[in-house]
């Protein structure tokens, strides 16, 4: 079986020390609105009650996050009938262990 590395890093430089701080408030505010993950191959899924106002903090989260973490993945499903979003963020080999421990502090219980 061949191995294969897959490099990435988070360019940290795009955003000045007061975006950082605004875009980890609105990451906080945004997944403190998770109501379940799910575990991927390649990454996760979270889901989101499609509420007034949910969709604009995806999208503000997806902008800022392909700004600096560029290869991350992004996929959206809208379930109109329940009134419900996934967010599906996933990459190359890696990613997912990345994205877990990014995750885990402020998704604690829910992703562990």
């Amino acid at each position: 079986m061949e191995i294969q590395e897959f490099n990435f890093a988070c360019d940290l430089t795009v955003l000045n020390a007061t975006e950082r701080s605004q875009f980890a408030l609105d990451t906080k505010s945004l997944l403190d609105d998770v109501q379940e993950t799910r575990e991927l191959e390649t990454g996760f899924a979270l889901k989101f009650h499609n509420e007034s106002g949910q969709m604009s903090k995806i999208e503000n989260f997806i902008k800022r996050e392909r700004q600096c973490c560029s290869f991350l993945h992004f996929q959206l499903e809208l379930d109109s009938e329940v009134e419900m979003i996934w967010l599906k963020i996933t990459g190359e080999a890696g990613t997912k262990k990345f994205l877990q421990s990014e995750l885990e502090q402020l998704l604690s219980p829910i992703i562990s």
